[in-house]
C-alpha cells in the first residue's frame, strides 16, 4: 500500500524574499517537487519543477511610469522568452473591461511584446500605440521555421463618428503583399 503525501514549506529570506518548496509523493518515494522564489511585491518569480525539469523565471522592472516584464522558460534544451513593456503616454485613465472585471488604464499608451522560442527558431515582435476609443496602430514582425512576415494595421476615429481603418500584410519569403482600407460611416445617424 502506498501512502500519498504533499508537503508545503515556506521559508522567509532576507528582505522581501521568500522560498516555497512543495513535495508530492508517497511511501515509494518523492514523485514530484517544485521550488519557488518570490518577493513580497510580486516583481520576482522563479520556479523549478523537479518532475519536468522546467525552470520559469520572471521579473518586473518599473521604468518611470511604465514597466518591463521579461519571462524566461527553460524546458530541456529549449529556451522560450517573452518580454512585455508598457508605457503610458497620458495621465488620463479610462475604464476597460478585462474578463469579468473593469480596470482603469491609461487612455494613451505604447506597448511592445517580444517573444522567442529556440526550438521553433521563433522571433515575434509586436508594437502597439493605443488611444482608447480614438485610434490604434499596431505593427508586427514574425519569423519562424515556416513564416517570415510583416503586418501593420490600425484605425482612426474621425469627426461625426466616421472611422478610417486599414492594414498592410507582407510575406517576406514570397514577396507577396496585401493592403486593405476601410471607411465606416454611420449612415443611420444622418437619415433623419
Amino acid at each position: 500500500e502506498n501512502t500519498l503525501y504533499e508537503i508545503l514549506t515556506t521559508i522567509k529570506l532576507p528582505g522581501d524574499l521568500e522560498s516555497e518548496i512543495m513535495a508530492k509523493g508517497g511511501t515509494g518515494g518523492v514523485e514530484n517537487y517544485t521550488i519557488g522564489l518570490t518577493d513580497a511585491k510580486n516583481k520576482l518569480g522563479i520556479q523549478f519543477d523537479g518532475n519536468t525539469g522546467t525552470i520559469v523565471a520572471n521579473y518586473k522592472v518599473d521604468v518611470g511610469k511604465g514597466s518591463v516584464e521579461p519571462f524566461i522558460i527553460k524546458e530541456g534544451e529549449n529556451i522560450q522568452t517573452l518580454t512585455k513593456a508598457k508605457f503610458p503616454l497620458s495621465e488620463d485613465k479610462v475604464p476597460v473591461r478585462i474578463g469579468n472585471e473593469t480596470v482603469m488604464v491609461p487612455k494613451k499608451s505604447i506597448s511592445s511584446q517580444i517573444q522567442t522560442d529556440k526550438e521553433r527558431d521563433l522571433s515575434d515582435i509586436d508594437i502597439t500605440y493605443s488611444d482608447i476609443g480614438e485610434s490604434l496602430l499596431k505593427g508586427s514582425y514574425r519569423e519562424d521555421d515556416y513564416d517570415k512576415s510583416l503586418n501593420v494595421s490600425g484605425f482612426k476615429k474621425l469627426p461625426k463618428n466616421i472611422e478610417l481603418s486599414g492594414s498592410f500584410d507582407k510575406n517576406l519569403l514570397t514577396g507577396s503583399d496585401q493592403s486593405t482600407l476601410g471607411l465606416e460611416i454611420p449612415i443611420g445617424e444622418y437619415i433623419n
